[in-house]
């Protein structure tokens, strides 16, 4: 039982320094995130990383033993977003990205055939530093590993890069190693560092060609929108004022005479330009005066006429014959008209006659023949 128990506890000791030797044997990553290219990253915490917003009081560079300014300046020549070194500076991890006319064309490794990407590894195996060149994953992107070796002052250089083409960017997460090859443990590091990496839409602080392109559309559009409803305003306002013109009953009056829409706005026109209001005037005028030449002429007319039957009846009155009675102020209708006439026909027969005859008194040479009978 003894024997059973110090078994027991000896393999549990071996269990635990396993789990503690493992444990150890795995880094602890920290995630950086670079806005500006739309990366982020997990690299292990023993690097110590320099960015190019890293501020210049930061401690690291007098860790690793670089000038805050030479370090910037050859951040920006290098096209480098992010660099962390070990502990002794042995290994050196990098992040860079460019533009140019292959990766704008490119766009993305995606968008490419085999053979195409064939020709890519053929192009990088053309310079004598790079050893192996294959394609593989980068969680849903293609990418194209790649193991170098180079002399740099005399010490040799080895690393791994991973080269990726992603929305129209070309990046490469590197790490190199100096004075020997990397270590399967380093390899593996690699590996984990590489699997962390994300590539998304850049934020660089201003707008990019897809959100130019949607504001300007939406932009148009606004405009689009508030010249129809101001065209549409304008057209009901219109209608509208139209609509008023044509159904309003204006109770105006010019010299005494109701005026239409059309004498109104004449009218109106007239308080600035006075030969309007006399035009109108003179037409008013000319009408007034041609109704009353019209009226006087009839006027005329009845009195010549009145005078003439007038005569007629004190002349028919004195001899006691034909008395006209006086002219009624009634409308006469056509037989009346009819039964005037002839009786003026009539007088106008009896007054030739009376010229005419040798003694004006006829109704004297009447009772003289009578008495001589």
């Amino acid at each position: 039982m003894k024997k059973l128990s110090k078994a027991f506890v000896s393999l549990f000791i071996a269990a635990l320094l396993l789990v503690i030797s493992a444990v150890s044997g795995f880094a602890v990553l920290m995630s950086y995130e670079i806005n500006s290219i739309g990366l982020k990253i997990d690299i292990p915490n023993e690097y110590r990383i320099i960015m190019r917003d890293t501020p210049s009081d930061d401690p690291v560079f007098e860790q690793v033993g670089l000038d805050y300014d030479s370090v910037m300046t050859n951040l920006g020549k290098s096209n480098v977003y992010l660099q962390g070194y070990n502990s002794d500076n042995t290994k050196i991890i990098a992040v860079t990205m460019n533009i140019d006319e292959s990766s704008k064309e490119i766009v993305s490794y995606n968008n490419l055939d085999e053979s195409q990407l064939e020709t890519i590894q053929q192009g990088f195996m053309a310079s004598e530093m790079y050893k192996e060149a294959k394609v593989t994953e980068l969680g849903q992107l293609k990418m194209i590993s790649l193991e170098f070796q180079s002399t740099a002052s005399g010490v040799d250089v080895y690393g791994i890069q991973g080269n990726v083409v992603e929305n129209g960017m070309n990046y490469n997460i590197v790490i190199q190693k100096t004075g020997s090859a990397l270590t399967q443990t380093e390899r593996n590091e690699f590996d984990s560092i590489l699997k962390s990496v994300e590539i998304r839409e850049p934020d660089t602080g201003v707008f990019t060609g897809n959100m130019i392109l949607t504001l300007l559309i939406a932009f148009l559009c606004a405009v689009v929108v508030i010249l129809f409803v101001i065209i549409l305003k304008n057209r009901k306002k219109n209608n509208m004022e139209i609509t008023a013109s044509s159904s309003r009953k204006l109770p105006s009056y010019i010299d005494g005479q109701e005026a239409d829409d059309l004498m109104v706005v004449r009218a109106k026109h007239a308080e600035k330009h006075d030969y309007v209001t006399k035009s109108i005037d003179e037409a008013i005028s000319e009408e007034k005066n041609k109704k009353e030449n019209k009226k006087d002429k009839e006027t005329d007319s009845k009195a010549e006429e009145g005078k003439k039957e007038e005569y007629l009846d004190k002349f028919f009155d004195n001899k006691g014959e034909n008395n006209v009675p006086e002219p009624k102020e009634k409308k006469k209708n056509f037989f009346e008209k009819r039964q005037e006439k002839k009786q003026a026909e009539k007088r106008e027969k009896s007054l030739e006659a009376f010229k005419n005859a040798e003694e004006y008194n006829v109704f004297d040479d009447q009772q003289k023949g009578d008495d001589e009978n």
